[in-house]
């Protein structure tokens, strides 16, 4: 029991770092793509003209910033389910059922995030890499590189970050169903 007991304090602090990492990844995703919206080209002759890109700033506005807005917010859910995590007191006890009920609540919007990201990051990274930067530079007259690091970091991120949730939830479920088996146990003893 007391191993059990070991393996949820590790799980709720690799829980706390799964959210971090979650947060951190929501807030530096667009870094490199929000420049999109409005991009400096070259007309006919050379010059430099400013102009909209229509095809990457739809991609920006219809896509990209739709995931990004929706990741970001279950990102906060999932910052806020730490707080539901110590209110159960998961960090310092075997969870009762309250517990078990507060600890699968609070991992609900990482799990949705994760699995929404798992199933929209290859599609976005896809079109990414079909789109044609050959004639564009970023408002600062820079060239543009494409970097498809966020959308890699994502790809590995949130696998992981899934199957943490699903071991946490696991962990915590054993850690109870163990603990009530134990007072059975012990209540058919003293009987």
């Amino acid at each position: 029991m007391k191993k059990m007991f070991v393996l949820q304090k590790v799980m709720f602090v690799i829980y706390i770092l799964a959210m971090i990492s979650v947060m951190l990844f929501a807030l530096g995703f667009m870094t490199n793509y929000k420049a999109f919206q409005y991009l400096t080209g070259l007309d006919k002759n050379g010059n430099v003209v400013r102009e909209f890109n229509k095809q990457l700033g739809d991609f920006h506005h219809n896509e990209l910033i739709p995931y990004n807005d929706t990741i970001f917010y279950l990102a906060i859910g999932s910052i806020i389910s730490i707080l539901l995590i110590f209110i159960a007191k998961l960090n310092k006890k075997i969870p009762n059922v309250f517990g078990v009920v507060m600890g699968v609540v609070a991992t609900i919007p990482t799990i949705i995030g994760a699995v929404i990201s798992i199933a929209t990051i290859p599609g976005l990274a896809d079109t990414y890499s079909k789109m044609n930067f050959s004639q564009v530079e970023i408002e600062t007259y820079t060239p543009y590189t494409p970097s498809t690091l966020a959308f890699d970091i994502g790809k590995v991120l949130f696998p992981i970050v899934l199957v943490l949730m699903i071991v946490f939830i696991l962990v915590i479920v054993a850690n109870f169903a163990l603990n009530t088996l134990n007072k059975k146990k012990a209540s058919a003893v003293n009987a």
